[in-house]
């Protein structure tokens, strides 16, 4: 059985730009949702950002600032803010490495590794959120998604990468 594209030349104007409507409506609620408040951060004065740093070390013991840059997709700079607040917070901690001062190491703290612990609770129990609204879809359809939201992400890395390229 042939399959039809998503997108097609025979595809009117008003069916491509309601695809992708479609699409923008979905980054975008779901970029809403991550900046949603997260109850276990109230009153720590800890963004969501900067506790997707806090676990990334966590989970990676001895990552880099430019480790964590590129992983999250941002500056080194904005990196480097986060780890500089979360080390005032006592949250984490760098480690100078003895044969290359520009090296550094960053480990979470006693402290740090806790709320990275209920980060990953709060994390799972959302997971488990969309899982659930994805019992209606078979098998193969949750796959084809995961396989357009990586050539999706692909694209962006491509574009983020050359902005002179243009964007949408």
């Amino acid at each position: 059985m042939d399959e039809k594209w998503a997108f097609s030349r025979d595809d009117s104007y008003q069916e491509t730009n309601a695809k992708y409507k479609a699409l923008h409506q979905f980054a975008s609620h779901y970029m809403r949702c991550q900046r949603l408040p997260r109850p276990y951060l109230e009153g720590t004065g800890i963004s969501t950002t900067e506790v997707h740093v806090l676990t990334l070390v966590s989970d990676n013991p001895g990552i880099t600032v430019t480790e964590i840059a590129r992983l999250m997709s941002i500056t080194p700079g904005a990196a480097s803010q986060f780890v500089g607040k979360l080390d005032r917070m006592g949250l984490l901690h760098r480690e100078k490495q003895p044969d290359n001062a520009k090296l550094v190491h960053l480990n979470t703290t006693e402290e740090g590794e806790v709320l990275a612990v209920e980060t990953r609770a709060y994390s799972n129990y959302h997971i488990s959120q969309m899982l659930q609204a994805l019992k209606g879809c078979t098998q193969r359809e949750v796959e084809s998604f995961f396989k357009v939201a990586h050539r999706m992400d692909d694209l962006f890395q491509q574009m983020l990468a050359d902005p002179s390229a243009g964007g949408f």
